[in-house]
């Protein structure tokens, strides 16, 4: 039997640093009931039961306006949950979906009228979009102008894809500071080989996200981190985009609050010209919302 993933704190605290009009939270998940909505059954964990208000919910606490949702690995490529909380919620959401290469031209026009911009992709093995299914899959995203997501176990699986992302003519995004530990250390070989990836690459962008469950001194502070997030602002603060992970399904340690995590983050960033790239300007150009 799959573990219940327990509850976000639902108390979200309003942040002390200011929040631009039209933020946009580019990474969180969609969970229904179980009987609306029943997992696959290989799934490593049961959702807990986090639907659309509860995330608007946190969005108004912390004062965001727009929201990219990505489809739970728990419901497999039934994207249903997450089609109906983008129809739920309006033109303020998209979404990321999980299909497989062989998907149907149609099915891709179905999921892009339902508010789907971009594909996961995944290094985890029998994902339904691995590494190696990028390429093929490319030219039909990017006559809709869709990107990838690429999700890594951990940042030494970056040379699955570093040699794929400079040849794709989409954006792809590299998910949760490219899964790079807090102990690894801004050195890491494979961090630096990321940093010359995303400096010599204009397709190529990084999510901040996550950076709670990749720490290893932890809170309150998380301060291992910073270097990696500071480290990608000295590049391209117009290529960054955040994310939240709500409701932080699955998590190895214990759940933080939303508006304390993004405090930290964007106390590590510091002034507010990049705030309003991260936050507004790039998810705004990367996933179509109106400026």
């Amino acid at each position: 039997m799959a573990p219940k993933s327990p509850l976000p704190d639902l108390n979200t605290r309003t942040p002390r640093i200011a929040v631009p009009k039209g933020a946009c939270d580019t990474h969180a998940h969609i969970f229904g009931s179980m009987e609306r909505y029943p997992p696959k059954e290989t799934r490593r964990y049961d959702p807990p039961d986090c639907g659309i208000d509860r995330f608007r919910d946190m969005l108004d606490a912390l004062g965001v306006e727009r929201a990219v949702m990505v489809q739970s690995s728990a419901y497999g490529m039934d994207n249903s949950a997450l089609l109906d909380g983008i129809a739920s919620a309006g033109e303020n959401f998209r979404g990321i979906a999980l299909v497989t290469p062989d998907v149907a031209d149609e099915e891709l026009q179905r999921l892009h009228e339902g508010g789907i911009r971009g594909i996961r992709a995944s290094t985890l093995p029998n994902a339904p979009t691995e590494a190696k299914h990028m390429e093929g899959l490319a030219n039909r995203i990017a006559d809709l102008g869709w990107v990838f997501l690429v999700h890594l176990q951990h940042i030494s699986e970056l040379s699955k894809v570093a040699s794929i992302v400079p040849d794709l003519p989409v954006p792809c995004v590299i998910d949760n500071f490219g899964r790079i530990r807090g102990k690894d250390g801004i050195e890491d070989e494979n961090f630096q080989a990321l940093l010359r990836l995303f400096e010599r690459n204009e397709n190529c962008w990084v999510k901040l996200c996550s950076y709670y469950r990749l720490s290893d001194s932890g809170p309150p502070s998380y301060e291992d981190m910073a270097p990696y997030a500071r480290a990608f602002v000295d590049i391209c603060p117009d290529r960054l985009i955040w994310g939240t992970n709500w409701p932080h399904p699955h998590c190895p340690v214990a759940i933080p609050n939303d508006g304390d995590l993004f405090d930290i983050l964007f106390g590590w960033i510091g002034d507010e010209a990049t705030r309003q790239k991260i936050l507004v300007d790039n998810p705004a150009k990367l996933f179509g919302f109106a400026h």
